[in-house]
């Protein structure tokens, strides 16, 4: 592999890393679910997701006074008008101690105050503020953001010139009457831009979750949040690089500054709505969208009118002319907070009578990378050159960096909206280089995604010429590095090629000259050996990163090569089809979350080993040649695990990918109307037991264990089969019961455990432990000698005498569970404690770690 080849590094301890620099060795917050709970804000996958997305991205401007932040950071275009109101103080009743110790208390005079500090605004810029906090909102786009969820603000401003509230109390779709909100919390909760505690992080996670839908909806380049905390007040400016917040200020004292931040909110330079409104974009009339109906004819669907705007793609050269679309149906939508939070849509060419479709593809590219439109101009003189038809890549048609624009109008830093600005203020050795750009490309290969087939064959050929348009650009020198669904689409048209890959965003420059591709000059040579990989973010997708760039032990290093992707691609199938066929996987809709680990890339990389080194490949019911590929591509993945009889992995390659493919499409036997089958995450882990309806009570210590079954069957086996955990039947996944970390490690150490003891062939042992938890204990010491009931009906079902042979615990007697002695274990019972977080008002006390007699 030549020197140009890019470094994909493995993460050393935290202390040694820098705050912006450093890539958790997590993900980031969730896109696409696995499961139906991950929307939700207490489980683990979207909690620890959202923590990780924040960290270290919200900072404070320090020695800047509230005034001069304003100033620079919500500049305004009118000159600020002092309140001319005969309340001087607007929040007089919050000087009330009493009040400040409850939120809920606090409300109306937030709003009453908030209210009176927007009289005497210009006409159509006053602002009116309503309580929300009783009311769910939710996402923008639900079908293309599941896991968002729902949220419910404390404040909101409504848009400006709004004099009641009616249209927002009747909308189901809230957030596109909103304007800003305010987060409100106690005098008893803590600064969380001075703080570094779980509580502070929970604060911060909330305003940016409620930043991420405000600019979802808007389609906003930046927004503002307002917190406050009992008597102190930040102010709050979110852009898709991080956030930075004022000086705390005592808003009771000085009451002008919200006023003056209003002001300027509600009437900027641009002369639109409010600040941070995108300037190049608009919205259409009901005349444009008849228009749009009538060019599209039958085209047009229910999908096409929804958050339509007109956007311009400004030209390239001095003399050219500026185009205007009007966007459509979305295709794609890959939206988080802190990220290039890319939307790809279908659009209208303003004026284009003949209703082509083009796409539209926004997203903000990290300074640091080379911009898209290189490289497809790249892949375009490549086939110029060499006279090769353009094939499975996405056609160009035009683009621009609007953020590059400012920067080339001279505009002062604080005026720039297409350019982020908060990455300055992190903690880094190289803050600038965190900072972000606005990207506005038009394609005119439409497509749409491959979860919309209506054949198998039809995905299938999609990705075979996916991978034939990777293979064009490595030609070219290009590796793409981020394969996932967003990015391979199923051509909408008729065209040479079925399917296509798009999104270069994460691509970089190859040396493919020794597979007869073009080799780099020495200046892109120098270019390349000059980009210090620790100062970008990790490339590829969570989900579809290939095993070994998942597998690396602090300070390891990888090549990322041609052979990652390829892996990647055979993700993306496995993905498709577990999601959308009917497979033979066990854990049937739970199997893609069972082989898509969110969290640490620990867990991820030890879920796809598993699917890997599993007994045989999974199938698709009635689908031969399906089957045939995912068997070939199986057997072709077993090679490239390391292992002591593979010390020498082979690599996958374009040659032996797309074999794979040909083969099975050539084959007879694919059915005709296997349409894609809708994907329903299920509601709860495949790895967790379900709820069981009888609840779990402690009482004169004595546990009655309800759910056994469920356990058994979700497999919560310790150490190779010699232990067996018998708890409340929810007890991985609700925090209310045991603390998370606590949980999260039963059940992923128990559920890594059950893998190994399947594929033990040695008998069980003749006994098994069981550990009892329960809530709010008041003694902190294992209780010795009491009896832990197991409902005896339950371990009488005829599935645990087969759970029992399949996991060889046949010295087990499951039938003959009933009450039983206990003893201490301290050994095992510290080891699973001291992993735990102890917290008060809801510890995990052992009740009792008993033995089984058969």
């Amino acid at each position: 592999m030549s020197d140009a080849s890019i470094t994909f590094s493995g993460w050393a301890s935290s202390s040694s890393m820098s705050r912006l620099d450093a890539t958790p060795k997590s993900r980031k917050s969730l896109v696409n679910i696995t499961n139906g709970k991950q929307n939700k804000r207490d489980d683990p996958d979207n909690y620890n997701g959202w923590r990780h997305e924040i960290l270290n991205k919200v900072n404070m401007v320090e020695d800047t006074p509230v005034l001069k932040f304003i100033d620079k950071y919500v500049p305004g275009g009118k000159p600020y008008r002092a309140r001319k109101t005969a309340i001087d103080d607007p929040f007089a009743p919050l000087w009330t101690e009493n009040l400040l110790r409850n939120e809920f208390h606090m409300y109306p005079h937030l709003v009453t105050g908030l209210n009176q500090l927007c009289k005497g605004m210009p006409r159509g810029s006053h602002l009116l503020f309503v309580e929300a906090h009783g009311v769910m909102f939710g996402s923008p786009f639900p079908d293309w953001t599941p896991s968002h969820g729902k949220i419910s603000p404390d404040i909101a401003a409504l848009k400006p010139g709004v004099k009641n509230a009616n249209a927002f109390n009747t909308d189901n779709n809230k957030w596109k009457h909103v304007s800003l909100i305010v987060e409100v919390k106690n005098c008893r909760h803590v600064d969380p831009v001075m703080s570094e505690s779980e509580e502070a992080q929970k604060t911060l996670m909330q305003m940016s979750k409620v930043a991420c839908r405000l600019m979802l909806e808007q389609a906003s380049l930046c927004c503002f949040v307002l917190g406050i905390y009992g008597k102190k007040a930040h102010i709050y400016r979110y852009d898709h690089a991080s956030a930075i917040a004022s000086e705390a200020f005592d808003y009771r004292e000085y009451p002008d500054y919200i006023r003056r931040f209003l002001w300027n909110f509600a009437n900027p330079a641009s002369g639109l709505e409010t600040l941070g409104q995108d300037d190049l974009s608009s919205k259409p009339t009901g005349r444009d969208m008849l228009w749009a109906r009538d060019v599209s004819g039958d085209n047009c669907t229910p999908s096409d009118i929804d958050h339509n705007r007109w956007v311009t793609v400004p030209s390239s050269t001095r003399n050219g002319r500026d185009e205007d679309y009007l966007l459509l149906r979305v295709l794609s939508m890959n939206y988080r907070m802190f990220s290039r939070a890319t939307i790809v849509r279908e659009a209208l060419k303003r004026g284009d009578i003949s209703g082509k479709r083009y796409i539209i593809k926004e997203s903000w590219r990290q300074v640091v990378r080379s911009d898209e439109t290189v490289f497809y101009k790249r892949i375009k003189e490549y086939c110029e050159r060499t006279k090769t038809p353009l094939f499975g890549i996405g056609d160009l048609v035009c683009g621009a960096d609007l953020g590059a624009r400012e920067v080339a109008a001279g505009k002062d830093r604080s005026k720039y909206f297409h350019r982020t600005v908060s990455s300055e203020h992190r903690e880094s050795a190289h803050p600038e280089l965190g900072e972000r750009s606005h990207m506005r490309l038009v394609l005119g290969t439409v497509g749409r995604q491959l979860k919309t087939f209506l054949r198998t064959w039809q995905f299938i050929f999609a990705i075979h010429d996916a991978i034939l348009g990777h293979q064009l650009a490595y030609m070219a020198g290009i590796l793409h590095r981020d394969v996932s669904p967003g990015n391979v689409m199923i051509t909408e048209e008729s065209k040479r090629f079925k399917g296509f890959i798009t999104d270069f965003d994460y691509s970089s420059l190859i040396d493919s000259s020794a597979d007869g591709g073009t080799p780099l000059t020495s200046d892109e040579l120098a270019v390349l050996s000059s980009r210090d990989a620790e100062l970008r973010e990790r490339t590829g997708t969570f989900a579809f990163l290939a095993l070994e760039l998942l597998n690396l032990a602090p300070g390891q290093s990888v090549t990322h090569s041609v052979h990652h992707d390829m892996e990647s691609f055979y993700w993306l199938l496995i993905w498709i089809v577990l999601r959308h066929t009917e497979h033979t996987h066990f854990k049937v809709n739970g199997a893609c979350h069972e082989v898509f680990r969110s969290g640490d890339e620990a867990s991820a990389a030890h879920a796809k080993k598993d699917f890997i080194v599993s007994d045989r490949p999974i199938e698709v019911k009635g689908n031969k040649p399906l089957s045939h590929l995912l068997s070939t591509l199986w057997h072709l993945m077993t090679q490239t695990v390391k292992s002591a009889i593979n010390p020498r992995p082979s690599r996958l390659t374009h040659a032996e990918m797309l074999r794979a493919f040909k083969e099975a499409l050539d084959m007879d036997g694919w059915p005709e109307n296997d349409t894609a089958i809708p994907f329903k995450p299920p509601q709860s882990s495949p790895n967790s037991p379900k709820q069981s309806r009888r609840k779990t009570t402690t009482k004169r210590g004595r546990a009655t264990v309800s759910g056994t079954h469920q356990l058994l069957k979700s497999g919560t086996l310790y150490k190779g089969a010699k232990y067996l955990i018998i708890t409340r039947s929810k007890c991985c996944a609700n925090e209310n019961w045991v603390p998370r970390q606590f949980a999260t490690h039963i059940r992923d150490q128990f559920h890594d455990n059950m893998m190994t003891a399947r594929k033990r062939t040695e008998p069980g042992p003749d006994a098994a432990l069981v550990l009892a938890v329960r809530r709010n204990a008041t003694d902190r010491q294992p209780l010795r000698d009491e009896r832990v009931e197991v409902d005896r009906r339950i371990a009488c079902e005829h599935n645990d005498e087969q759970l029992a042979a399949e996991a060889s615990l046949q010295g087990v007697r499951l039938v003959d569970f009933g009450a039983v002695n206990v003893h201490l274990g301290d050994e095992l019972l510290r080891e699973l404690l001291l992993r735990g977080r102890r917290r008060e008002g809801d510890e995990a006390v052992a009740h009792g770690i008993g033995e089984l007699d058969a």
